[in-house]
């Protein structure tokens, strides 16, 4: 029997319409990003970024989303998912849960809770890190992390996802490595 949180869907590949649950392809693109940082010896920050940067994957709307685009649930469905192609948030979840981990623990905590949740919500962008600085002094950063819930399913993202996941990501973040 499938668990729940295995019926979240990451990827459709086209050639052959091969799904990839959201919990497969966090555990892959950890792996892929430990191995990758343990080149500049930040091992733990690579596979922290891999657990969190689609945890937002595990939300209702992505899941309806995924299904549509990809043409799972119909041409109909297709056509609708496409309106909303770019408009799903999925990243801010994982973002919000390195700052919220992070962010309290001293100056070094709160660096290191800036840099990582930018690498989260930047990842899908072509031209590398987002500016989180507004000419105006704001914070699109700090905005970004206050959305609400029906923006970045934080909340449902969390109670969606297993808890070996959440477990692996809570020891991540108060690790002293």
């Amino acid at each position: 029997m499938q668990s729940e949180a295995s019926t979240f869907i990451a990827h459709v590949r086209e050639k052959d319409g091969q799904i990839q649950s959201v919990e497969d392809h966090l555990a892959q693109t950890a792996e892929l990003a430990a191995l990758f940082a343990s080149a500049i010896r930040l091992p733990l920050c690579g596979r922290l970024l891999g657990l969190c940067h689609d945890l937002g994957k595990f939300s209702s709307g992505f899941l309806s989303y995924i299904r549509g685009v990809t043409g799972l649930d119909g041409e109909n469905a297709r056509a609708e998912a496409q309106r909303q192609q770019g408009k799903i948030d999925h990243a801010t979840a994982g973002a919000i849960l390195i700052w919220s981990g992070l962010a309290g623990k001293g100056k070094a905590g709160a660096i290191l809770a800036q840099m990582l949740s930018v690498v989260v919500m930047s990842h899908h962008t072509r031209r590398g890190m987002r500016d989180f600085i507004s000419l105006k002094g704001g914070s699109p950063f700090l905005e970004r992390l206050g959305w609400g819930e029906g923006t970045t399913s934080f909340q449902g993202s969390l109670a969606a996802a297993p808890s070996p996941l959440l477990e692996e990501i809570r020891d991540l973040l108060d690790s002293r490595e």
